[in-house]
């Protein structure tokens, strides 16, 4: 072999290992690198063919060339004595091996890329983070010390950040409409030209002003009986990814969705009690699942629809075995969520409030929200007394406006939050008819098969904002508190409020499948249409 080719590859591994940095290049996988490089030249001398040599950089357990290999080798090797002269034996050999080495470059690229991305997200002041070993309770089960670098919770992050990279592929919704609109019939959710991952049910005029009747019935069992069709790979990673700040992930009980019934009277939910835990290894799995199969989803015709839903096996599980997941709850733990848009009078008319996500949270990162929005969950043990819409949008109105820090499992008085100072003005507007609740409507995330409750908060008092405004502390769901309103970043905007005179135009730049969560979307859209109808409204933005 020819001097100048070891001189390559000595520079090739030099630059990865500058890049890599040495303190994420350990052990097995320097010399993972290093014989990806030289696989070439190995498979040159020792049967004039190149072979994949079945080892993965990521998780592999061995280096080691199998008997299929060897069989590749030899079968090569045999139909190469089979070419005529000697000339073309050469530039076949070099074809291969140009190839072959293209292949390990864009393999060990990958592997950069991963790399780069999980050390960005260990930097904090200029040092490397180390992950510490923590226990998650409330029914949790210990989580080991992470050894391999690409387990890490860096790992994980980046894995579910990337996830979100294929929020804006353009076959996804399309998709969604074709087996959930053209062959269930139900309502998918549009707005001007942007088809968003929604099944939408507008509340009835007499549902408007009664949040509760989003809500038909609750039994305090926990549901279906049947084993429940799971898959852990998302919760693995999102157990593995709270590592890196020591967050406890609590197995909370949730109110979750039996049946969803539309009547004459108007769209509700009969419910029953499951656990925060089941529901991501039974819904937020089937989104997880579905993001990650996307890229293969070529183009959207039909034939490109039915070859990719055989892809997705959760998803066919379920289908084979509920008739309609977008309304039956059997088989898996559907937790309802409930998202609120707040609006208000300050003194240029009416605006509303939306908050981008933070990029820690596991699910939906960098995402625009309606807040506050949550899981429908009791914090205490008095199940039957927490089953209230208003009740817990009170609760989370502290949380996610004023960090008022969730109660610890087991609480027992229902109403341990009342007492706040800072929810007693909005208490006494309640009171006094100047705020009022509104429920607008039920939508179902078609990525997870989940319901969320939207609902909007109207306070008509000009000085509720620019007397709270100051006291506003964001909590860790939502992106740096410490930032001010309209700040923009990359691809979302951070937004603290929006009037309602903007145009349809102006607000489908922020309010956009790549930008918003997907029931958000929803929430807004419908709490928009509300206030517009709404006469006293309509008299200050006029």
């Amino acid at each position: 072999m020819p001097q100048s080719m070891f001189r390559l590859i000595g520079q090739i591994v030099r630059k990865i290992w500058r890049v890599l940095r040495p303190e994420f290049v350990i052990g097995r996988s320097v010399a993972e690198l290093v014989l990806m490089l030289f696989s070439p030249i190995v498979t040159f001398v020792y049967g004039g063919v190149v072979v994949n040599s079945s080892f993965s950089l990521i998780g592999s357990k061995g280096l080691f060339w199998t008997l299929p290999d060897l069989a590749h080798v030899l079968l090569i090797d045999r139909l190469f004595q089979l070419l005529p002269t000697d000339p073309i034996r050469f530039a076949a050999l070099s074809a291969l091996m140009v190839f072959s080495i293209l292949g390990d470059a864009l393999d060990v690229t990958k592997v950069i890329a991963q790399r780069r991305r999980a050390r960005s997200t260990t930097r904090e002041g200029g040092r490397s983070v180390q992950p510490r070993a923590s226990m998650h309770s409330a029914d949790q089960v210990p989580v080991a010390e992470p050894r391999d670098t690409l387990t890490t919770p860096e790992y994980a992050i980046a894995q579910l950040r990337g996830m979100e990279d294929n929020r804006g592929h353009k076959h996804l919704y399309s998709f969604l409409n074709w087996k959930y609109g053209e062959q269930l019939g139900e309502n998918i959710f549009t707005h001007g030209n942007l088809t968003f991952p929604l099944a939408a049910y507008p509340a009835k005029p007499s549902q408007l002003l009664v949040p509760q009747s989003a809500l038909r019935s609750f039994r305090n069992q926990p549901a279906d009986a049947s084993p429940l069709l799971k898959n852990s790979e998302l919760f693995d990673l999102i157990q593995l990814a709270g590592l890196r700040q020591n967050k406890p992930f609590y197995n909370r009980p949730t109110y979750t969705m039996r049946h969803r019934a539309d009547e004459e009277q108007g769209i509700s939910l009969d419910c029953e009690i499951g656990t925060y835990f089941d529901m991501v290894r039974t819904c937020d799995s089937l989104e997880w699942e579905i993001m990650n199969l996307v890229s293969e989803l070529k183009s959207s015709s039909e034939k490109a629809f039915k070859s990719f839903a055989r892809r997705l096996t959760l998803r066919n599980k379920l289908h084979a075995e509920v008739n309609n997941p977008v309304r039956e709850g059997a088989r898996r733990s559907v937790a309802i969520s409930i998202s609120t848009l707040i609006a208000f009078y300050d003194g240029y008319g009416v605006s509303m409030l939306l908050r981008k996500r933070s990029e820690e949270v596991a699910v939906h990162p960098s995402l625009l929200h309606v807040l506050p929005s949550f899981m429908f969950q009791p914090a205490s043990v008095e199940y039957n007394e927490e089953f209230s819409i208003v009740h817990n949008i009170l609760r989370e109105y502290l949380e996610e406006l004023f960090s008022n820090p969730e109660p610890e499992p087991g609480q027992v008085n229902p109403h341990f939050f009342y007492s706040d100072p800072r929810l007693a003005p909005l208490q006494q507007l309640l009171s006094e008819d100047r705020a009022q609740f509104y429920f607008t409507g039920i939508a179902v995330n078609l990525l997870s098969l989940r319901p969320e409750v939207c609902t909007v908060l109207l306070i008509k008092d000009e000085h509720w904002y620019q007397e709270h405004r100051p006291r506003f502390k964001f909590n860790p769901e939502f992106y740096d508190p410490n930032l001010p309103e309209g700040v923009a970043n990359e691809k979302v905007p951070v937004v603290n409020k929006i009037p309602l005179t903007m145009d349809d135009d102006a607000y489908e730049q922020l309010v956009h499948p790549r930008t918003m969560v997907p029931c958000g979307a929803f929430a807004f859209w419908a709490g928009v249409k509300l206030l517009r109808s709404l006469p006293e409204v309509q008299a200050r933005i006029r």
